[in-house]
């Protein structure tokens, strides 16, 4: 967690967001940090503890790290294969 974001740049990962109110997001890094370049020395620990959902505020209840970014979309449906996923926060 303490792998700072600009590692994970070039490795395909995205982050498989979902919260309490039912919306799940999944940013590419690469994108989150084209939009915000100062992420890059930021720990991936503080990344994850500062998410909010976009649409009602609130912490997620499971963040994942997720290695195929054309599947995480995917990821927690059961209709295509699941991506490799490491849980950071939730059950």
């Amino acid at each position: 967690m303490l792998l700072p974001a600009g590692e994970l740049r070039d490795l395909a990962l995205s982050l498989d967001i979902r919260c309490s109110c039912g919306r799940t997001t999944t940013p590419p890094f690469r994108a989150m940090l084209v939009d915000r370049p100062k992420l890059a020395s930021v720990a991936l620990g503080q990344i994850v503890i500062r998410i909010r959902c976009q649409a009602c505020g609130q912490p997620p209840v499971r963040v994942a790290l997720v290695m195929a970014t054309e599947h995480a979309a995917r990821a927690g449906d059961g209709r295509g294969p699941r991506p490799w996923e490491v849980v950071l926060v939730g059950d």
